[in-house]
């Protein structure tokens, strides 16, 4: 939880992904398909109507942001612009 918690907070998106694979030896592709990919599939069906109804801040768990159904990897090819926000 620590290495994760030091990776998210230094914008550290490949230690990030990398902890996650390595988490994935204790998760099933089935569990990761359910608890991540799923769940990312859906946020971004959803998103865009948030977006255009007016300011909007969207919070997620640090591992559904990275990887190839990572939201920003998501937001990203449907042209949106995504930062980083750090408190």
């Amino acid at each position: 939880l620590k290495s994760l918690n030091n990776a998210y907070l230094s914008g550290d998106l490949k230690n990030l992904e990398v902890l996650l694979k390595e988490e994935q030896g204790n998760i099933t592709p089935e569990e990761m398909l359910m608890l991540i990919d799923n769940r990312n599939n859906n946020w971004i069906k959803k998103l865009p109507d948030l977006f255009t109804s007016g300011s909007c801040f969207v919070a997620v768990g640090c591992l559904h942001i990275t990887g190839k159904t990572g939201l920003i990897n998501q937001l990203k090819k449907a042209g949106y612009k995504v930062e980083p926000v750090i408190f």
